[in-house]
């Protein structure tokens, strides 16, 4: 899962592309994609076991590490040669056991928490002057009154402003340990006015799930990942559905959904299916060791109609909800075939402060498949996404490749399906070539700077509320046309970009006018993901269809 710094750190001062990204998803899923925590006593420290001179005893790479520091020729970095043994050991392991850096822990423990230490703003660097363009519900900034447009002047008492430092440089000077206080000297936007404020940095909480009501019976609900808190988020947005009116059926978002933690998938499966004592998945460990987690027929809604949407970044716990729904054909898994990663890892701490992330089982689906894709050749596994991208498989224009061809039977309507490789989607959307188009690229980099150069300057009036804007607001002529401009799309050979362009715009205002929901609702309902959904509801019997 990529998952985006929380303070919104920028490309080229601005903000990432997206783009780049696709090509390492392979890396980022190895890093967090799903897992369940260890104990802290589970495993003794890899390093401790090396240091234990009780018995008189060496391992043996701290004894090879100890004639090398007290007999080789030159000094060596002891913290590196040792760093580069545990990454050798391991990269003969599978591409998923990892050892993770004390330096990375945080970054780490951030992704897969439902929180972040921080002050709790997004920003953005305007001629010089770094301001804040988001603020996040709850947090420290919040707390202490910091809006969108406030100019940061001075932090502790070092002037900022105008002083042409880069982006990265002042994001690092908001950075510090928990509970530490940052005076900082704020010029209001709304009165001009200079005051000094004192944030503490704290916990941070980042959602992992947001959802809204469609059409009066659809529960659309994204999953960007399966942190500690995604089970509890994934409950709280169907409750807040119900209370605005209810829902019958269910469309959960697992695109680009690295996973996480198992058990939040597993408790969010139990939600979907009425019946207690269905299989969801189990997992086979060492020596066969297997673990079943099944349904407890202990949920709260009545949910009817299921679509699972995926792409080739769906790993893991989302890979175990959309096998899991398919193999027992209690909905329709809709877009591109996901990952492949079918592993299970535990994550133990080191006294070093880094940890081992080993894979400890393999996980398969109620029908028996395990979708881990072959990491045989390392290069061949990393480059995947490449791979998929330059076949045409994403585009459509070549078929799903089976690599295993072991047939497997769904449980209830007995389709055929396929193990190895990820699930292959029961309705097929191929990526729209925008999406891989530099064209989107520098819009989606571009959009929030040309957007909020026009809210500080007072340029848009929106006096409805998020509900009413999400319907009814379109986006004007001249707004598309200048953005066209500042992005140097001009002329006749731009005009195809301008659906794609309005929706980029339409939900940047509604995120900085109403969040991170309102976004998320201007994009989906513009997205072929959903309407094919929705067609696929209005079925009698679309397993039939699927059939033939």
């Amino acid at each position: 899962m990529e998952v985006k710094n929380k303070e919104s750190e920028s490309l080229n001062h601005k903000y990432k592309i997206w783009f780049p990204l696709l090509f390492s998803l392979a890396a980022i899923i190895g890093l967090i994609g799903g897992y369940k925590m260890a104990g802290k006593d589970s495993l003794k420290s890899m390093v401790i076991e090396m240091d234990d001179f009780k018995t008189g005893q060496l391992g043996r790479v701290e004894e090879l590490l100890r004639f090398v520091e007290s007999r080789y020729v030159k000094d060596v970095n002891s913290d590196q040669l040792l760093t580069d043994a545990f990454e050798n050991i391991l990269s003969h392991l599978d591409p998923h056991s990892v050892y993770i850096k004390p330096e990375d822990m945080r970054l780490i423990n951030d992704q897969m928490g439902g929180s972040f230490e921080g002050i709790g703003i997004e920003s953005i660097l305007l001629n010089d002057t770094l301001r804040v363009n988001h603020v996040i519900i709850d947090g420290p900034a919040a707390k202490s009154g910091l809006k969108i447009g406030d100019q940061i002047v001075a932090i502790n008492d070092s002037i900022i402003a105008g002083r042409q430092f880069e982006f990265k440089k002042m994001r690092e000077m908001l950075k510090g340990e928990k509970h530490s206080i940052f005076k900082l000297q704020i010029k209001e936007f709304a009165t001009k006015a200079i005051k000094d404020v004192n944030i503490e940095i704290d916990d941070v909480d980042v959602k992992s799930a947001e959802g809204f009501l469609f059409d009066d019976d659809i529960a659309i609900i994204s999953l960007s990942r399966f942190s500690s808190d995604s089970y509890i988020e994934f409950m709280k947005c169907l409750e807040k559905i119900h209370e605005e009116g209810g829902f019958k059926n269910l469309i959960l978002d697992l695109r680009g959904n690295p996973g996480g933690f198992l058990p939040e998938a597993t408790n969010i499966l139990n939600q979907i299916f009425t019946e207690k004592g269905k299989l969801l998945v189990y997992t086979k460990g060492r020596g066969d060791r297997v673990s079943e987690f099944k349904t407890t027929g202990k949920n709260f809604y009545n949910i009817e109609k299921v679509a699972i949407l995926v792409d080739e970044g769906s790993a893991s716990g989302s890979e175990i909800i959309a096998g899991a729904i398919q193999d027992w054909d209690r909905g329709i898994i809709i877009g591109r075939r996901t990952f492949g990663k079918g592993l299970v890892q535990e994550q133990y701490d080191l006294s070093n402060g880094g940890a081992l992330r080993l894979t400890v089982a393999e996980y398969f689906t109620p029908s028996g498949r395990l979708i881990q894709k072959s990491y045989a050749d390392l290069d061949v596994y990393e480059g995947d996404i490449a791979s998929r991208i330059s076949s045409g498989e994403l585009s459509g224009n070549s078929p799903f490749p089976i690599p295993d061809s072991t047939q497997f039977k769904t449980k209830i309507e007995k389709r055929t399906v396929y193990a190895g490789g990820g699930i292959s989607p029961d309705i097929y959307i191929p990526m729209d070539s925008f999406q891989l188009s530099k064209e989107n690229a520098i819009a989606q980099n571009q959009v929030a700077e040309f957007i909020f150069k026009k809210y500080i300057k007072g340029e848009f009036s929106i006096q409805l509320d998020a509900k009413t804007f999400v319907s009814e607001w379109n986006c004007p002529e001249e707004l598309l046309a200048d953005f066209k401009e500042f992005l140097g799309f001009n002329g006749e050979n731009y005009a195809w970009l301008d659906n794609y362009l309005t929706i980029h715009l339409k939900a940047e205002i509604g995120k900085l006018y109403f969040g991170n929901k309102t976004e998320l609702e201007v994009k989906l309902r513009a997205d072929e993901y959903i309407s094919q959904s929705i067609a696929a509801f209005s079925k009698k019997n679309i397993f039939a269809e699927l059939k033939h």
